[in-house]
């Protein structure tokens, strides 16, 4: 699908292709695959518009974690998982030997980890935080959340940096002066606000020990989370859907009209007209963990908001 007729900042260097891995957690039903794609047209097509944004280019590939497809965790440079109606501390074969495939890559510093939704709770429960219910009930349609801090690729603050980088287990105490004086993220200069697509009744209850705050809002504290470990390994979690697409997640919310109830379907329906940051937010998130292979966020993406709501959603990996 398109850019909304919105233009990109690229590169003409040419680049070698980023590897980047999709897991497949879920089908998407009829008629929203019909009209809107599958989840690997949706997070890979996502994921490729986001590297083309970037000045680089993607290649992707699938893996069907439902079927037991669990790849070395070095396959690609980085993977991302999409969205899952079940819940990360299911006892379904499936979610725990991915639990296990991905606590495994995190202690061998050899995973790199974009968890969207149902992989952002994943990772954190595999981290050791809570994981549950959200206590105000579903939260969707799009949320305005608070950016902690800025994720920043190359130099000392991105997860390949072998010099000072920062173990989880250096964090586990809360001491937020670990993370001035060896920064992730240099904590943003202002309050910053990032809108993202919602679609969820679990939710991350607490900080995994060793990770710091990306976003949040009033809902859902902890929208999203960094964690870095000391040789590589690193996990960049998102609550929202950075992928939906606008009319996709409209028709998502009026199938589910009947759970959520009226009233919040229509409000959900009428917020996600709006313009959004999905594009933005998984820029920032990839070139970070790609650590150099996709060159530094250009200020045309990271402030960009995406208006036609593609994000590239619907693209063919």
């Amino acid at each position: 699908m398109g850019d909304g007729g919105q233009r990109f900042e690229r590169s003409e260097e040419p680049r070698e292709a980023i590897r980047i891995g999709v897991l497949l957690c879920d089908d998407v039903p009829e008629p929203d695959r019909s009209a809107h794609g599958d989840a690997l047209q949706r997070s890979g097509g996502h994921a490729r518009a986001v590297a083309t944004a970037l000045g680089g280019r993607a290649t992707i590939s699938a893996y069907d974690v439902r079927a037991g497809a669990l790849p070395p965790a070095d396959a690609c440079e980085v993977f991302v998982t999409t969205g899952s109606a079940t819940s990360p501390d299911s006892d379904e074969p499936w979610v725990a030997a991915l639990r296990e495939w991905l606590r495994d890559g995190l202690q061998a510093n050899a995973l790199r980890l974009y968890g969207v939704c149902f992989g952002h709770q994943l990772a954190a429960y595999a981290l050791g935080a809570p994981v549950g219910r959200a206590p105000r009930g579903w939260q969707v349609g799009a949320a305005r959340l608070q950016q902690l801090i800025r994720l920043r690729a190359g130099g000392a603050d991105d997860p390949g940096d072998d010099g000072d980088a920062v173990d989880g287990d250096d964090l586990a105490t809360g001491d937020d002066g670990a993370w001035r004086d060896q920064t992730l993220g240099a904590p943003a200069t202002s309050t910053s606000e990032r809108v993202l697509l919602q679609s969820h009744q679990d939710e991350v209850l607490a900080l995994p020990p060793g990770a710091r705050w990306w976003l949040r809002d009033e809902h859902s504290p902890v929208q999203g989370f960094v964690w870095r470990g000391r040789r590589g390994g690193a996990v960049v979690g998102v609550q929202g859907h950075p992928e939906f697409a606008c009319a996709q997640v409209r028709d998502l919310y009026r199938r589910r009209r009947a759970v959520l109830g009226d009233r919040l379907c229509d409000e959900a329906i009428a917020s996600a007209a709006s313009p959004h940051d999905g594009l933005a937010v998984s820029a920032e998130a990839l070139s970070w963990l790609a650590a150099g292979r996709v060159r530094r966020v250009a200020q045309a993406v990271v402030h960009r908001r995406d208006t036609s709501g593609d994000a590239g959603a619907g693209q063919g990996p």
